[in-house]
C-alpha cells in the first residue's frame, strides 16, 4: 500500500509540474472530484471530434480570415446551395468519394455508356445537383423520373467522365433546359426539325394484339378486334406504330398511327393520327405548344389538326390501312422505302 500511494503521489507531482488541470490530479491519486473540469473529458479522450455541419463551419470561419475560398464557400452554405461537407470537399479538408472515378485524373477505361460504374456515379452527380434538382423538380411538367432521365442522357451522350462532379451538376442543368423531348415537351420549331431528320418505313405487316404486348402507353390496349404492326423503327430514336380496330360495320372501326421518339424515360409521342368513322374523320395531334409532360402516355390537350379524310376509306381494308399510313408518313416527314412493293 505504502509503494502504491507512493507511486501515486510522484504522478501526482508530475502532473502538477506539467500544469495539468486538478481533475486529473485527483484522478491520479484515485479521487474523483465532480466540481472541477477537465479539459479532456473522458469520454472524449482518444476519440475526434464529431464532425457534423457545425464543426465543418466553424472550421471554414476559421479559415476564411486566410483563405478567401473559405469566405465564398461560406456564402453558399448560408444560400442554401451546397452542404457543409461539400463545402469541405471543396476546400480540400475532406476526401471526395470515389475520386479515381469522378475526378481529372483517371479516364473512364469504356466510353459507350455501359461502364459498371455508371449506376453510382450517376446517383453520386445527381446528390451534387442540391437545390438545382430541386427547383426542376418543381416545374409544373417535371417529374422525378425525367429529371433522372434527363442526367442519363448527359452522362451517355456528352461523355463527361473527366469532368468533375459538381460542373457535371451544372452541364446536367443546361442539358436540362436545352433538351424539352426529355421534359416530355417540346415547341414547334423542336417537332418541325424532328420532322425534316430523315426517316425510312418499310415492311408494315399487322398481326392481332393482345393486352402487355406493346410497351406503355399501349399496354392496356389489345383485344380480338385489334391488329398492330408493332413498333417499326424509322430512325435511330423514331418509331411509328400502327393499330387497327376491326368492327361488323363501318362506324365501329377504326385506326390509330403514331410516331414516337425513344428516350430514356420512356416512349415519347409526337405526333398521333386518329380515324373514327363514326364521329371524327381523319385527324391529327401534335406534341407542341403544351407544357404537360406526355412521356408514355397518349396527346390529351395537344393541338389537334382536321385533315381531308379520303372518301370511302375503310380501316378494314389493307388498301383503306395503307392509305392511312401514306397520309401520316407525309404529315411526318417519313419516306416509303422504294422497294417496299406492299406500301408503294
Amino acid at each position: 500500500m505504502e509503494k502504491e500511494r507512493a507511486r501515486a503521489s510522484v504522478k501526482a507531482k508530475a502532473a502538477k509540474e506539467r500544469g495539468a488541470p486538478e481533475g486529473n490530479r485527483n484522478a491520479a491519486n484515485g479521487e474523483e472530484n465532480k466540481g472541477s473540469v477537465s479539459t479532456f473529458d473522458s469520454s472524449s479522450q482518444g476519440k475526434k471530434p464529431k464532425r457534423d455541419a457545425e464543426y465543418w463551419i466553424a472550421r471554414l470561419k476559421r479559415d476564411a480570415a486566410t483563405d478567401p475560398k473559405a469566405g465564398a464557400l461560406l456564402g453558399s452554405i448560408e444560400a442554401g446551395e451546397i452542404s457543409a461537407r461539400q463545402a469541405a470537399i471543396d476546400i480540400g479538408h475532406v476526401k471526395p468519394p470515389d475520386r479515381g472515378l469522378l475526378f481529372e485524373n483517371q479516364r473512364e477505361t469504356r466510353d459507350d455508356g455501359a461502364d459498371p460504374t455508371a449506376a453510382r456515379r450517376f446517383y453520386l452527380v445527381r446528390a451534387q445537383l442540391g437545390s438545382a434538382y430541386c427547383r426542376l423538380a418543381e416545374e409544373p411538367h417535371a417529374r422525378p423520373s425525367a429529371l433522372d432521365a434527363a442526367l442519363a442522357r448527359a452522362l451517355q451522350t456528352t461523355r463527361l467522365s473527366q469532368i468533375p462532379v459538381r460542373a457535371l451538376a451544372l452541364v446536367l442543368v443546361d442539358f436540362w433546359w436545352d433538351n424539352p423531348r426529355d421534359r416530355g415537351k417540346m415547341d414547334r420549331k423542336e417537332l418541325l426539325r424532328h420532322k425534316r431528320e430523315p426517316k425510312v418505313l418499310r415492311g408494315v405487316k399487322f398481326k392481332p394484339l393482345k393486352k402487355n404486348t406493346l410497351p406503355k402507353p399501349f399496354d392496356k390496349m389489345g383485344g380480338a378486334r385489334m391488329t398492330h404492326s408493332g413498333l417499326i423503327e424509322v430512325a435511330d430514336d423514331s418509331k411509328v406504330l400502327f393499330l387497327a380496330r376491326a368492327g361488323e360495320t363501318l362506324e365501329r372501326r377504326a385506326f390509330f398511327a403514331y410516331w414516337l421518339r425513344h428516350t430514356t424515360a420512356g416512349l415519347l409521342p409526337l405526333v398521333i393520327l386518329h380515324y373514327h368513322p363514326s364521329h371524327k374523320g381523319v385527324h391529327a395531334q401534335a406534341n407542341c405548344r403544351s407544357d404537360r409532360d406526355y412521356t408514355e402516355r397518349q396527346l390529351p390537350g395537344a393541338p389537334e389538326l382536321a385533315l381531308r379524310t379520303p372518301a370511302g376509306i375503310d380501316p378494314a381494308d389493307q388498301n383503306g390501312r395503307f392509305h392511312l399510313i401514306h397520309i401520316f408518313c407525309e404529315r411526318c416527314g417519313i419516306q416509303i422505302a422504294p422497294n417496299d412493293d406492299q406500301l408503294l
